[in-house]
């Protein structure tokens, strides 16, 4: 098996992470290709052939693609309820209002740390706000985020490199 990235393998983490999983994982036979673009992809006589830009052909039996995910809220017309938008992401305030005191925005379409964590944190937030009129701000420093593999690895806070970018 290979795993091929177009940064790095967990760039989100900090190092100590991504290089424990990269070990445990290759330890078991698979391949890392990291800043890897692909170039072209084949199918022949049951095979896979990744061409990468880089003239490196990877071969394999299937393919699995995780590009992520983007948002989209072009299409929802969101200008005419006055809600704003940057970078096709809806902007909220520290209660995860909208412009419009009616919308509130949660998850994938308000920020680009895309884990199941935040968007729970931002559902607690809003349920406080909206049913219990109990006023909850979001603190993304304490969202933890979990991978899950043998053993599981958490965080919570901020990594190294937002450390620096902070302070």
């Amino acid at each position: 098996m290979s795993i091929i990235e177009c940064k790095s393998v967990l760039a989100n983490y900090d190092p100590e992470f991504s290089d424990l999983i990269k070990e445990r994982l290759m330890s078991e036979g698979i391949k890392f290709y990291e800043e890897t673009l692909i170039n072209n992809l084949e199918s022949k006589n049951n095979k896979i052939f990744v061409q990468t830009k880089k003239d490196k052909t990877i071969t394999g039996s299937h393919l699995l693609v995780s590009a992520g995910r983007i948002t989209n809220t072009k299409e929802l017309d969101l200008e005419k309820a006055g809600i704003k938008t940057k970078n096709d992401l809806i902007n909220t305030n520290q209660f995860l209002q909208t412009k419009n005191k009616y919308v509130y925005a949660i998850g994938d379409v308000v920020t680009t740390n895309r884990h199941t964590n935040v968007a729970s944190a931002h559902a607690s937030v809003v349920l406080k706000n909206i049913l219990f009129k109990f006023p909850s701000k979001i603190n993304t420093k304490i969202i933890p985020s979990t991978i899950y593999i043998e053993p599981e690895l958490s965080q919570i806070g901020y990594t190294k490199r937002q450390q620096k970018r902070v302070w």
